[in-house]
């Protein structure tokens, strides 16, 4: 798959995390984690803009000729797209705790992370540095969703989840 169709992708898939958020952020924004559920949609907001940026850096990149592929084949970016929505589904489905809320942000989270890990290795110019940067910035969100967790009773619960995850985030960044 071509860079500028592989980047397109993944931008959409950050796009949908601010949506994701936003959705979970006004059901649950009048109670003690509605600043925390806010702050997870901004900071997806973040991963969109570096990821217009790194587009912008593809664009502008001193390549002559057809871009380079990236080795993505579009039938597991299929596979992703429908693993959001039905997270998507999840979180608009009513009935929905905060508890069972938080647990869907991690499994966006989980799913995340390996993506990004992923399309940071093929990223040009800059746009490497910035999400790998925007990687070792992932550590203050999870803390805000185990934040959550621990408002909604959940943090025992999800606990090993979480650790399980900064250990993939710091393994990859270190």
């Amino acid at each position: 798959m071509e860079i500028m169709t592989a980047l397109e992708a993944f931008r959409g898939f950050e796009r949908r995390g601010i949506d994701f958020y936003r959705i979970l952020a006004e059901r649950f924004g009048d109670g003690k984690s509605a600043r925390l559920w806010r702050e997870c949609m901004n900071t997806e907001a973040s991963h969109h803009a570096i990821f217009m940026l790194c587009l912008d850096w593809a664009h502008m990149w001193r390549w002559t000729g057809p871009k380079p592929d990236v080795p993505a084949d579009p039938e597991d970016l299929a596979h992703e797209a429908e693993g959001l929505t039905a997270l998507e589904a999840e979180a608009a489905r009513p009935g929905l705790t905060e508890g069972d809320a938080v647990e869907l942000a991690l499994r966006w989270e989980e799913r995340e992370l390996p993506r990004v890990l992923f399309i940071a290795g093929h990223a040009p110019g800059r746009g490497k540095g910035q999400l790998l940067a925007m990687l070792k910035e992932a550590e203050e969100h999870y803390k805000d969703l185990e934040e959550v967790a621990r408002i909604a009773g959940a943090a025992d619960a999800l606990r090993p989840r979480f650790e399980a995850l900064r250990a993939r985030l710091r393994e990859a960044v270190v």
